[in-house]
């Protein structure tokens, strides 16, 4: 089909208005990333949202269905580094039913244990050569994968509270509790 001048000038408005509105939601959710640009000092290097997160989160589970919205952002170096998993849905809902299937060891993880920091319920795992700690913020389930060099204190940036407010790996494993603060 040959386009005419004629028919160009009709069709150019709804393309523009099209264009524009394409190139708005995708600032938008761009805007909207959970992603922080650093955590503990590293930068965050490489970034993944909607499909080609969701295909990364597919392929790690060998699952069909992923939530609807996800944030994968990767921290620092091979070295030293941490990764950071945001699923925005009924993230509460979704967190006791992870915490049930990882909980007797599962995929490499193990050691599951949970406390409270800053009120949110924190399960830890230990797999894979980091320390992985997830959790339910409001609408976001959270899960940080990092070096245990670093991971503690990346929780407490997360979770905007002291570090001394996020148990040390010998307390979780002695099954006691740093003492509990708000934001530090």
């Amino acid at each position: 089909m040959k386009i005419g001048a004629r028919m160009l000038k009709s069709i150019t408005p709804v393309l523009l208005v099209t264009l524009a509105v394409g190139c708005a939601g995708e600032a938008a959710d761009e805007g909207a990333s959970p992603l922080p640009d650093a955590i503990h000092g590293l930068a965050l290097i490489e970034s993944h949202s909607g499909s080609e997160a969701a295909e990364i989160l597919v392929e790690m589970h060998g699952a069909e269905v992923v939530p609807p919205e996800n944030y994968i952002g990767h921290y620092g170096t091979e070295d030293m580094g941490a990764v950071l998993y945001v699923s925005r849905f009924d993230a509460d809902s979704f967190l006791v039913a992870m915490a049930t299937r990882i909980g007797p060891g599962s995929s490499g993880f193990g050691h599951h244990s949970s406390f409270t920091a800053v009120d949110h319920l924190v399960h830890m795992v230990f797999g894979h050569g980091q320390v992985h700690y997830f959790y339910a913020d409001a609408e976001d389930l959270v899960w940080l994968a990092a070096d245990p060099r670093i991971a503690r204190t990346a929780l407490a940036e997360l979770l905007e509270t002291a570090t001394d407010s996020i148990p040390t790996m010998e307390e979780i494993m002695m099954g006691q509790q740093a003492a509990e603060s708000g934001a530090g």
